[in-house]
């Protein structure tokens, strides 16, 4: 072989290590700068809600002592009936205009505070309107355990398949898509409620508007858990004012535990995605203490989280076994609320490099109501491609859109 090859060899060879060497300090400096600027920050909230553990321990323990609500098999859903009765909440309008959501409507307004003052809820069950609402479709609703109100938002958001839709498209989805107009819902129960026990079915007539605040508890909404507490605390009212010798109504100490505990289910799963469960709270992960509308709040951050963490590229740090822990643990909580048939929201969907500007991770408007709209047509570089920038969104995504869950706790503490 002639000096000039081997020269050549050589000096390619040098370059290539010197490129090595300089992709490899590259990298190290990209990942240790990720992680001083970005992961203090995760850090820092998730240490954040430690001094409240004994606080929500103490919560779940009030609820397994003095239950709210009642093991569902998730056997027989109640969408059946509900998709021809329960308006959503999609846009502007209301879905159902009957004349009797018309007047429902109209009671909502004009009765907004019956639950606290005994006075408008008496004024309430003497106005003449309520002759004219037909309530007895309500009647069917004992028949079932559950309202599975997550594939319809899915249909009425028009996603039709979630294994073609991207991570942050996910995101939005749970962060502002339809849900089920739970005041009106209520009301009708409310209104149900009036007919039955002044035609002396006084148990039935408890036992109609408890089924229906069993049902949106069983829907597995943060909101709905927040509906289902003003509705037990309805109930206490309606006893108060309608008294039922077989019914004594719910502790309000329970109550205000389930409504802490729903929030604070959030921000426990949420920390799966970098940290371990706290092992104290692994038994009370069951349906009746509020986990399913927490579970519903905490998954909309791992679609759009995972798009940005996973797969792992080379010389990033490697986040791939927390997030596919996370993701089981995500699932068999699905299974706990009956949510199997959807495990698919949580699986990673493959994007090309090239995308509509709607997929796009845009920290101005991924959680807001009304996001930034784009032209259909626009297109962007997929910045989850990117090594390393990547890493970075993915961070700052968890740490700028993780609300205060813990709110009710530090309040306690004020």
């Amino acid at each position: 072989m002639s000096k000039i090859k081997i020269l050549t060899l050589a000096s390619f060879g040098l370059l290539t290590l010197s490129a090595a060497v300089t992709l490899a300090w590259a990298a190290y400096y990209c990942n240790k700068s990720i992680d001083q600027i970005f992961f203090p920050k995760v850090l820092e909230i998730n240490q954040a809600n430690e001094p409240f553990y004994d606080a929500i321990l103490a919560d779940l323990k009030t609820l397994e002592a003095s239950p709210l609500f009642i093991p569902t098999t998730y056997q027989n859903d109640a969408e059946i009936v509900l998709a021809n009765y329960a308006s959503w909440i999609h846009g502007e309008t209301p879905s159902l205009n009957t004349p009797s959501h018309f007047l429902v409507r109209a009671i909502i307004q004009e009765y907004p505070k019956w639950r606290s003052t005994p006075e408008q809820l008496m004024q309430l069950a003497q106005d003449p309107r309520l002759a004219k609402i037909d309530t007895q479709w309500m009647n069917s609703l004992s028949a079932f355990d559950h309202w599975n109100v997550f594939g319809p938002s899915i249909v009425k958001a028009g996603l039709t398949d979630l294994n073609s839709a991207s991570g942050i498209t996910k995101t939005r989805l749970m962060a502002n898509g339809p849900l089920p107009d739970y005041a009106e819902l209520s009301t009708w129960a409310l209104i149900h409620f009036i007919k039955l026990y002044k035609s002396g079915k006084t148990l039935a007539a408890y036992q109609s508007y408890h089924k229906v605040t069993e049902l949106i508890h069983s829907s597995s909404t943060l909101i709905g858990n927040m509906v289902a507490v003003a509705m037990l605390r309805g109930e206490n009212s309606l006893l108060n004012s309608f008294p039922i010798t077989e019914r004594t109504g719910f502790s309000a100490q329970s109550i205000e535990a389930y409504k802490r505990v729903s929030w604070a289910w959030a921000p426990l799963i949420i920390r799966t995605h970098f940290f371990d469960f706290p092992e104290q709270f692994k038994a009370y992960l069951k349906a009746p203490n509020g986990l399913c509308g927490g579970l519903n709040e905490a998954v909309r951050f791992f679609p759009g989280l995972q798009q940005y963490m996973l797969p792992h590229f080379v010389f990033e740090k490697n986040y791939t076994k927390n997030m596919l822990s996370s993701r089981d643990f995500q699932k068999k909580l699905f299974a706990t609320c009956g949510m199997q048939k959807h495990e698919n929201f949580l699986n990673n969907t493959s994007t090309g490099y090239i995308i509509s500007s709607e997929d796009s991770f845009d920290p101005r408007s991924l959680f807001e109501n009304n996001h930034i709209k784009q032209s259909p047509d626009a297109k962007t570089l997929n910045a989850s491609k990117i090594p390393f920038v990547r890493k970075a969104l993915a961070l700052l995504f968890y740490s700028i859109g993780v609300p205060n869950y813990l709110k009710y706790y530090r309040d306690m503490q004020k």
